[in-house]
């Protein structure tokens, strides 16, 4: 079985009467970059918060690293990498001050790692982390993270304010540092072309809950959108067979969401008499607009 780094048990979390995050049960193993996608409100950085123990859960269990996060002290905080949305810096301390300050508190702080990310993002090092702009303040905050070596970053929306050059390097930089064989990335992210780049599985949040947990590979040969368009009104239980999990109506035709028996429904569909039919590998966009509600079934 494959390590776990990250392990929570029905997660939740309320503000009030509102539940912000519902039962989330997730994994994510060591050797993987697990993308977590999601509408905005849809309980992502609360999740994320609470991974770090920066938000107590109403009920449920969190494991990092093999650690109950709530008996945990600051070592379990030391052996991770986070990147939060909106990254507090100290305006008043250059950029080289600020690595040089964190480095105190990891003993396995890599300095020429540092050094060689902060020549890479161009950064300046002697300039006031409160005259950057809000990218170069990920950037800082990026290379704190990598530069202890974590075994388990965490990252949320971390590319917010990045042009996309800067996107770009970013990944490549994540991709090339941070992921290993003992190691674990879990990134959340609202630029879904970047999350397809990096990402080995993903995690779909739809209003608090967990809809789905998906592997790249696996959606690209399982998960199909079918363009039909009936030469007169389509016949009883067609659009309802095994294997189509959404329909929608599009113009003078449907759009169905189909996750299998794929040639079989291919094949009905062709024998029920159309003008146009065409099959198409849904994107990571198209499955998202999906499990949040995008595709409806029409009767």
């Amino acid at each position: 079985m494959d390590e776990l780094l990250i392990r929570t048990s029905e997660l939740i979390k309320r503000y009030g009467e509102t539940t912000v995050v519902d039962r989330v049960s997730l994994e994510v193993r060591a050797g993987e970059i697990f993308g977590l996608v999601g509408p905005n409100g849809a309980g992502k950085t609360t999740t994320i918060r609470m991974l770090m123990g920066l938000s107590r859960p109403n009920s449920g269990q969190i494991e990092i690293l093999g650690r109950n996060v709530a008996r945990a002290g600051p070592e379990l905080r030391a052996s991770v990498g986070y990147v939060a949305e909106d990254q507090a810096v100290y305006g008043y301390m250059t950029a080289g001050e600020h690595l040089a300050f964190a480095s105190r508190f990891y003993p396995t702080w890599d300095r020429d790692l540092a050094g060689e990310l902060l020549g890479r993002f161009g950064l300046p090092a002697h300039r006031r982390a409160g005259e950057l702009s809000k990218g170069m303040r990920s950037q800082l905050a990026l290379i704190m993270a990598l530069a202890p070596r974590p075994p388990l970053l965490i990252l949320d929306e971390p590319t917010s304010g990045l042009d996309p050059i800067a996107r770009r390097e970013f990944l490549s930089i994540l991709m090339a540092e941070a992921a290993g064989p003992d190691r674990a990335v879990l990134m959340s992210s609202h630029i879904l072309t970047e999350v397809e780049r990096a990402v080995d599985r993903v995690g779909f949040m739809v209003r608090g809950k967990l809809a789905a947990v998906k592997a790249l590979t696996e959606m690209a040969h399982q998960q199909k959108r079918v363009r039909v368009v009936f030469q007169g009104e389509p016949p009883p239980g067609i659009l309802e067979q095994p294997g189509i999990v959404g329909v929608r109506r599009e113009g003078h035709g449907y759009l169905l969401t189909v996750e299998s028996e794929v040639e079989q429904i291919m094949a009905s569909l062709q024998a029920a008499g159309v003008f146009a039919l065409d099959l198409m590998d849904m994107d990571l966009e198209q499955t998202l607009l999906h499990y949040a509600g995008g595709d409806r079934r029409e009767r």
